[in-house]
């Protein structure tokens, strides 16, 4: 997590939140799935091509292709995901970037209520896990799957609604969030967090 501290903001970049291995998985997968891509757009072609009437393999292979190309883009999206929380004495900005594109999000600190540090959530594990090695690889592809669905470990309600963020952040991290809300002057604080080893800060004025 990196802190850059400006004039009335403070900028919290999370990094990537997907971990070394998670992110090797996912190169592979989606490495996986536009060879799978490319192989059903040939045949697809080949099909539209060929002498007799193939008309419906080529519609199955297209949309089979597409699927594979949706599902590669999906996991290098993965890889390059990075996360930011711009942090104003007023408001509180999530920026999602990745491979493709820019995503942000402003909400109103007056508005935001129950911040909430939900932690890592304990994911069943795949039924033909093995007890001491994942030999077949069940478990790993399960994994993939958690991470890819993971929202993210903060979350606040915010208009009626629920909102995620922060993938991969630990309980210590937040500790360092809560301490820079406190001295922006921002009046929230996580709920249900233990402050036995929070850092003392300055409780914003009243005046």
């Amino acid at each position: 997590m990196n802190i850059i501290r400006s004039v009335g903001q403070v900028i919290i970049q999370f990094g990537s939140a997907a971990h070394r291995r998670a992110k090797a998985l996912f190169i592979i997968e989606a490495i996986v799935a536009m060879l799978g891509s490319i192989a059903f757009f040939w045949f697809s072609f080949e099909a539209l091509n060929s002498a007799g009437d193939y008309t419906i393999f080529a519609l199955f292979t297209f949309a089979f292709a597409v699927i594979c190309g949706i599902y590669s883009f999906r996991f290098l999206n993965k890889v390059f995901n990075k996360e930011s929380l711009v942090i104003t004495p007023n408001a509180l900005e999530i920026i999602v970037t990745n491979l493709f594109n820019k995503k942000s999000d402003s909400f109103r600190i007056a508005n935001i209520t129950h911040l909430t540090y939900t932690g890592y959530q304990k994911y069943v594990d795949h039924p033909l896990k093995g007890e001491s090695m994942d030999y077949l690889g069940f478990q790993t592809q399960q994994e993939v799957i958690n991470t890819v669905q993971d929202e993210g470990n903060i979350s606040f309600f915010y208009e009626g609604k629920t909102v995620h963020f922060g993938k991969g952040v630990y309980s210590w991290h937040v500790e360092e969030i809560e301490i820079i809300l406190r001295e922006m002057g921002v009046n929230l604080r996580f709920e249900g967090l233990s402050r036995e080893f929070i850092m003392k800060a300055p409780e914003p004025s009243l005046d």
